[in-house]
């Protein structure tokens, strides 16, 4: 059962912090040069979205964005400008305008909200209201590139971690681009599990300052506690009309996008 939101000034803050990152992150004009223009990953990379970005690689958050990014970069031969990580729309928009490369991930609301509540979970954060906050971002991140869709390359969680070659393959075929294909061998998988580690320690030790066990970007036993209570409370009668407004904006992205591993 979710637990009713209590109106401190710390939720008060996030709440109004959230709001509008959101807003501005559904305008390219606004919020890449402001936000983006200098951002760089943990080699030093620019990865905010440039005159010499070359591809755009955004999704929701906790939607296999690190995977997807690193295992694309490290099959490269050559050096590729490549925009990742901001999870915003504004990214993809404004490759779609500029008829750029663009691959984004879609994941199963149920999945992609409660990681990302998990993610952001605190002791001073009230967990209906994280969950609530997360399942309206992930509408709004949806709804907004919908109209895109058709100038973008968009890939299912599911296939991104079982076969990224194959991803990389129609993002070539619809853009007419000739990106080398990623191997999904172990060896190769691995390797960009080693580059996810190293840029996690990277980021939770220097923008955030410490490094959260709720905040690895993979599976873990020390996450399992909270993932129930918010996957619990993701199926409560409370967040109906949420979940089902998450579960639009899913399938209207999704149903043009066939599962490649299916039978």
């Amino acid at each position: 059962m979710s637990e009713p939101t209590v109106w401190n000034r710390t939720t008060l803050y996030f709440e109004t912090r959230f709001r509008l990152a959101g807003l501005m992150k559904r305008f390219p004009k606004i919020y890449l040069p402001i936000f983006t223009s200098r951002r760089h990953d943990h080699n030093g990379s620019v990865c905010g979205f440039t005159g010499d970005t070359e591809v755009v690689i955004d999704a929701f958050p906790r939607c296999a964005n690190s995977f997807a990014t690193w295992a694309f970069l490290k099959c490269q031969r050559r050096p590729v400008n490549v925009c990742h990580h901001l999870h915003a729309p504004a990214a993809l928009i404004a490759a779609a305008k500029k008829r750029l490369p663009a691959l984004t991930i879609l994941r199963d609301p149920a999945k992609a909200t409660v990681s990302l509540a998990v993610y952001r979970a605190r002791p001073d954060y009230n967990r209906s209201w994280n969950l609530k906050r997360s399942m309206m971002d992930y509408c709004s991140y949806h709804e907004t590139i919908a109209r895109y869709r058709s100038n973008l390359c968009m890939a299912r969680f599911e296939d991104v971690i079982s076969d990224f070659g194959n991803v990389v393959r129609a993002m070539n075929d619809q853009f007419g681009t000739d990106f080398d294909v990623f191997e999904h061998t172990p060896e190769n998988v691995d390797a960009v599990k080693q580059i996810l580690e190293v840029s996690h320690r990277w980021w939770s030790e220097t923008q955030e300052g410490d490094p959260d066990h709720l905040k690895i970007p993979w599976p873990a036993a020390s996450k399992k506690k909270e993932t129930e209570r918010f996957a619990d409370m993701y199926h409560d009668a409370s967040f109906r009309k949420l979940r089902l407004r998450c579960e639009k904006s899913y399938e209207l992205l999704a149903e043009d996008v066939p599962m490649a591993n299916a039978a």
